[in-house]
């Protein structure tokens, strides 16, 4: 232990309290090869207060010592018994949660110069391609987001996933190895809901799972180190949240989901489990309202839901189809060219399962395509417009004419805007062209 009689004052109980003499002994007689007694060490002193004691104790450990402080005490799971492998990687996980220096106590000059950034030269054994849950849609090791309208069916899409995922059927590094998925979320009940649709669409449901009754995950900075945990213990390799945004805490208003340093913070350790250990994570998200003019106009809350993704999908209904064609397309991607649209249609399917009758919607008709997220995002055509368009390109000459008189010539209003909406349409369309004097035929 380090000398305390030059160290600042620490901003919990004097040294004389039974909490701070009971962390001083465990620190005396941890040997410093026993990971766990010298943690065990370092989180008594933590509860005692003594974050002086803390940052001299953490040079010594074996674990990012700049995010050593008192919060992270009560979210410690410290197992009695097991290798002290698994501590250690856990520990790490939990302990890069960025959480605030305690009472914004200052660590000492020594502690400052042990906690010095580590860093490492290119190890060529990890230069290797990114893996796809599903081929340029859906990384492995980083968070992805389906963007849809209420009703669009992202969940109907997702169970179609899913389905696919269980048993080895998407393109990309796990065909033909079936997977493990979680379904995190209560949007849409499991039993009632995904069950039924999942076994419409297919799905192996021994490989389907969600969390158990009582068991919530409503904030990922404090629950990080118990989702990894499942995940390794029930070696899933999908998890899928419906929908992502009930997993970050938005304050007493729901206004911090609209800051971008309170959403990444709240989905970094998303992220950072994603990465250790190597799974895929998919969160369903709904659009904004209105007409965004982008792809990262459309999300909603703060950008930062977007910017965290690696891969974002876009649900829409197609433009050019029937009430129940779809098309997902790729909206955002990071780490390749985009895959071509997945176009297919929602049809409404009876099943009995239990001893019940389910009508659920089913994914059908799955094709790829060529259109893109701006043909998704275009504004449709306005009837009245395009009824205008029709009336008016036959009335065009070469001589130029007033808006006034052509407004006049379809019985409309010469103040009316959609005659000069649909004059500036056939413009675009190469038909018209705006000349002093009025309009022409080009």
């Amino acid at each position: 232990m380090t000398d305390r009689s030059d160290q600042p004052p620490f901003t919990g109980p004097e040294p004389e309290t039974p909490e701070w003499d009971a962390a001083q002994a465990a620190a005396e007689e941890a040997a410093p090869e026993d990971t766990r007694a010298q943690l065990r060490a370092w989180a008594a002193f933590a509860l005692a207060g003594d974050l002086a004691a803390c940052h001299a104790l953490a040079g010594g450990m074996p674990v990012p010592r700049h995010r050593l402080n008192p919060e992270a005490v009560a979210a410690l799971e410290l197992p009695e018994d097991g290798a002290d492998v698994e501590l250690t990687d856990d520990l790490a996980l939990q302990l890069e949660m960025r959480m605030p220096a305690a009472n914004g106590a200052a660590p000492t000059e020594e502690a400052a110069v042990e906690a010095i950034l580590r860093t490492r030269g290119v190890d060529m054994d990890r230069v290797r391609p990114i893996r796809w849950a599903w081929e340029r849609r859906i990384p492995i090791g980083y968070p992805s987001l389906i963007v849809g309208e209420e009703g669009t069916g992202k969940g109907t899409i997702a169970s179609w996933l899913i389905a696919r995922a269980t048993c080895g059927e998407l393109p990309g590094d796990l065909h033909g190895s079936p997977i493990r998925v979680l379904i995190v979320g209560d949007e849409d009940a499991f039993e009632p809901i995904w069950v039924p649709r999942l076994y419409a669409a297919g799905a192996d449901l021994t490989r389907v799972l969600t969390l158990d009754d009582g068991e919530y995950l409503d904030d990922f900075s404090t629950a990080a180190l118990r989702l990894a945990r499942a995940v390794e213990r029930d070696e899933i390799g999908l998890v899928v949240f419906d929908q992502l945004l009930d997993h970050v805490p938005g304050g007493l208003t729901g206004e911090a989901v609209y800051n971008p340093k309170h959403v990444r913070q709240a989905l970094v350790p998303l992220r950072r489990v994603s990465f250790d250990r190597n799974i895929a994570a998919l969160g369903l998200l709904h659009p904004i309202k209105g007409n965004p003019r982008s792809f990262r106009d459309l999300i909603a809350g703060s950008h930062q839901f977007n910017a965290v993704s690696r891969s974002s999908l876009f649900l829409g209904v197609d433009p050019d189809g029937g009430e129940h064609d779809r098309i997902l397309v790729r909206g955002k991607g990071n780490y390749s060219a985009a895959p071509r649209s997945l176009e297919f249609t929602i049809a409404a399917e009876a099943i009995e399962l239990n001893r019940h009758t389910f009508e659920v919607p089913k994914v059908v008709n799955v094709v790829e395509g060529d259109r893109t997220i701006d043909d998704l995002l275009k504004p449709p055509s306005a009837p009245v417009r395009a009824e205008l368009e029709e009336r008016l390109e036959p009335l065009l000459t070469d001589e130029p004419q007033t808006l006034a008189a052509l407004a006049r010539a379809v019985e409309r209003d010469p103040r009316d805007g959609s005659v000069r909406n649909a004059l500036k349409a056939l413009e675009a369309r190469k038909i018209a062209e705006q000349v002093k004097g009025g309009w022409k035929r080009r």
